[in-house]
């Protein structure tokens, strides 16, 4: 930042809100793409929460609402509690 005074660059900043709407099904994602459904009011909720909490100067600022749709990566399982003789496998030939 090219600004002289570093004071001022911090109070100009709007705080970053994170909200996590949890995990949600397919169609639900599909329709807040669209731009319909009960996701987006969730978003919009959640804009209006952040601008609740602007100072009043900011109060008819733009604010952006991104949204990051994500799955997490399942483990990979470990072999070593794998057991690669199953005693509960009818084909086991050790099984009596």
């Amino acid at each position: 930042m090219d600004s002289k005074n570093p004071q001022q660059d911090k109070t100009d900043v709007t705080p970053i809100v994170v909200r996590d709407l949890g995990s949600r099904k397919k169609k639900a994602i599909k329709d807040l793409k669209d731009g319909k459904g009960k996701l987006l009011a969730e978003v919009d909720l959640a804009v209006d929460a952040a601008r609740a909490n602007l100072p009043p100067a900011d109060k008819n600022k733009t604010l952006v609402a991104v949204v990051i749709v994500y799955r997490e990566k399942r483990k990979k399982r470990r072999y070593e509690d794998f057991l690669p003789i199953n005693p509960l496998n009818p084909l086991n030939l050790f099984r009596c």
